[in-house]
């Protein structure tokens, strides 16, 4: 669908380096995920389908967030500091947070473990303390302190009775009863080598089945009531860091330092566990583990990469560390980057060599750094206009910023003039920004109103202020803190249109009226959004448009943006994604009008549609009925239900004969329908590549930003010996 005169900007010059992740931690009710990585910030996905990030934590407080654990839909961190501090997951950006920190007794706190009423927190610490927190409604209160172990307790784990407790402390695994005039039981690991085994992680099974994980890379299991050996596997080359445990308690997984995931099941004739299913998720090691409530497995560690894997069918994919989408913006041949510590840099884009044959060509103009914009504290968002005349952008003070790019006259250079703000009657902190034009600006408040600006030649000034409907901002399960945050904008070029979306709601906005219209609602979160509206013609007096809405089950929609109605397109687009085999969540859409191309983007490939072709293609030709070997198939129906006369075993075996010759249609439909989808669209894939954003910027230029893995990955460890890949 694209054509070969497309040029292809790739920008792989973003100042942006991620973190390892260091723990990870799942909420079972809501599926919410929280990723902490090495610079502290807290990364929270919505992990209901495929994972979509809804916020990132950062600037925390304390000192470095070493364990994390939900509680009643809260998210609370274990800090070295030696504290507990409740996260602002449900805090807008601007408001203060209340909620002080709690200490740990016995300095750092290593190890949170909730248990199953979600009533009481254990916290292990440097120490040897176990101390309980009891969780209220607007803070954690100090119970007390159930134990003193010798040395530092480094992972903690509930039995699904709340009655005991499973320590990490040293060489031993400690279990504690909570009832009274009950006493703790320890299991101390063989005594094999010169240095004794440290036990690095525990959990139970439901059975009171302890597993514990050690430095010589082995999972043992033990009876708790007993405390004798089940079975012992080692089956890794180092240290084990992270145990899980699937919904059904049936399958136990574990990871540590080398890039295997291990999963054992219990084999009821032997009645032993044993090494089952081996997963090769990641190249470097593995820091955390966790098993969702339906069943998938999310994993991070030293590669930077969040690896999801679940089984049937299998499906294994990785999601890259990469900036927040509003980091980048791009309009014509410019492009606006925020750069950490730097402010934002904006670059016009290079010109290549015109030449008659495909693949990279030669520059005739490398790229320019037009101007670097300084702002008062760290920009989090930036936005150029359509024309690449203007920019604005959002200080970490939640202020909104708008400068004007003067043209350079004879031999002055280029230079920015700053737009003065009146911000009289506006809402003192803004989350987003989007142009509307070049004349005109929306932003998103802290309270999700909407706020059209007109941009003149030296000011700012509010025009006017919208309200949302009251019911998008309310939260609902699953989605507690997020649902009523503004994730997503969208504007029309013509600046009529704007489209809104939180996590689970899409709404539009007609500029010049005020007036709203919400989209149908979905089951799953939205990942991105795109407004695609066309020129008026001459025999309508408004131009026609639509928002095309990508979700986190793969699914896309196209709606009317006058009446929320779904098109016929959005009708052909919704299983797109599915037909083509794609893994990952689409992350941004772009639409050029003048090819009626519609552009998406995940993490790692560009899918290109073109709206017309879709639109006249014959369907009917996918039809089951209009596959070849279906009309023996109806003929050998049709005999079987007028031949009453056959036995009972002589009609079952007909009937199986019917099943296998519809399972074979049926392969045969998937076989074309996989065909046609990958003849109507256009692919390209870059595997090597984190995209960040794509956007048609006219009917012959594509620009893709992107950052290089191999960069980042250059400053890691070198990967350890590599292992056979297999998966369930």
């Amino acid at each position: 669908m694209i054509e070969h005169s497309t040029d292809i900007h790739h920008v792989n010059f973003v100042n942006y380096c991620p973190s390892e992740i260091t723990k990870l931690g799942i909420d079972a009710k809501t599926s919410t995920l929280a990723v902490v990585r090495a610079d502290n910030s807290v990364e929270i996905w919505n992990c209901n389908h495929r994972p979509v990030l809804l916020k990132i934590l950062k600037d925390i407080k304390t000192g470095r967030v070493e364990c994390v654990v939900w509680c009643q839909g809260r998210l609370f961190a274990g800090n070295l500091d030696g504290s507990i501090k409740e996260l602002p997951v449900s805090c807008p950006p601007t408001s203060p947070w209340r909620r002080k920190p709690i200490s740990v007794p016995g300095g750092a706190c290593w190890s949170l473990a909730v248990n199953k009423e979600q009533t009481i927190i254990a916290a292990s610490s440097d120490g040897g303390h176990i101390s309980l927190f009891a969780v209220l409604e607007d803070d954690l209160q100090f119970e007390s302190i159930i134990e003193k172990l010798p040395s530092r307790v480094v992972s903690l784990a509930w039995h699904e009775d709340g009655n005991y407790i499973a320590a990490a402390c040293g060489n031993a695994v400690y279990i504690r009863s909570l009832q009274p005039k009950k006493l703790r039981r320890i299991i101390v690991l063989p005594d094999t080598q010169v240095v004794p085994a440290q036990v690095w992680c525990v959990t139970v099974l439901p059975d009171l089945t302890i597993v514990a994980g050690d430095s010589t890379g082995a999972v043992s299991f033990w009876c708790g009531r007993t405390c004798t050996q089940i079975s012992s596997v080692r089956s890794h080359e180092g240290p084990v860091l992270a145990l899980a445990v699937n919904p059904a308690s049936t399958i136990v997984y574990a990871a540590g330092v080398d890039p295997k995931i291990q999963s054992y099941a219990y084999k009821s004739s032997a009645q032993q566990w044993h090494a089952s299913h081996l997963l090769e998720n990641h190249t470097h090691d593995v820091a955390s583990l966790v098993v969702g409530p339906n069943g998938r497995i999310y994993s991070g560690g030293v590669d930077t990469q969040l690896g999801v894997s679940w089984y049937p069918p299998k499906t294994v994919f990785q999601l890259s560390s990469r900036p927040p989408d509003d980091h980048v913006s791009v309009a014509g041949d410019s492009v606006l980057l925020v750069s950490p510590g730097e402010g934002v840099n904006w670059w016009r884009l290079g010109a290549a060599s015109p030449t008659n044959t495909t693949g990279v060509q030669p520059l005739k103009q490398d790229r320019v750094l037009v101007a670097r914009i300084e702002t008062r504290g760290d920009a989090v968002s930036c936005a150029l206009s359509p024309t690449a005349t203007c920019a604005a952008c959002i200080t970490s003070a939640h202020r909104v910023a708008v400068w004007r790019l003067i043209a350079p006259q004879g031999a002055q250079q280029a230079s920015l003039q700053r737009l003065r703000v009146e911000t009289k009657g506006a809402a003192p902190a803004v989350l987003k920004v989007a142009w509307l034009g070049d004349t005109a600006l929306a932003t998103v408040a802290l309270d999700d109103s909407v706020q059209i600006w007109d941009v003149t030649e030296a000011a700012v000034n509010l025009r006017c202020c919208v309200r949302l409907p009251r019911h998008a901002t309310s939260q609902r399960e699953g989605d507690e803190g997020c649902e009523g945050s503004v994730l997503h904008l969208s504007a029309a070029d013509d600046g009529n249109w704007l489209a809104l979306a939180t996590v689970h709601r899409c709404f539009v906005l007609h500029v010049q009226s005020g007036s709203i219209t919400e989209m149908p609602p979905h089951r799953a979160a939205i990942s991105s959004i795109c407004v695609a509206t066309e020129a008026p013609a001459k025999h309508r007096r408004a131009a026609s448009g639509r928002v095309v809405v990508a979700y986190a089950d793969l699914s896309l929609a196209e709606y009317n943006l006058h009446d929320g109605t779904i098109t016929t397109f959005g009708e052909k687009l919704s299983s797109v994604l599915t037909n083509i085999q794609s893994d990952l969540p689409v992350t941004n859409i772009s639409w050029c009008p003048a090819r009626e191309m519609l552009c998406l983007g995940d993490c790692s490939k560009i899918i290109f549609i073109n709206r017309k072709v879709l639109l006249e293609y014959d369907w009917s030709s996918l039809q089951l009925s209009n596959m070849p070997g279906y009309q023996e198939y109806h003929e050998l129906k049709s005999r079987l239900e007028k031949n009453v006369n056959l036995s009972a075993s002589d009609y079952r075996k007909q009937e199986v004969m019917l099943e296998r010759r519809l399972e074979k249609l049926e392969i045969i439909q998937d076989e074309m329908r996989l065909q046609t989808w990958q003849n109507l669209t256009s692919t390209i894939t870059r595997p090597d590549d984190v995209l960040l954003a794509a956007k048609l910027v006219s009917s012959h230029q594509l620009v893709a930003v992107q950052l290089k893995k191999d960069e980042f990955l250059e400053h890691l460890p070198g990967p350890l010996r590599k292992y056979k890949q297999s998966f369930l």
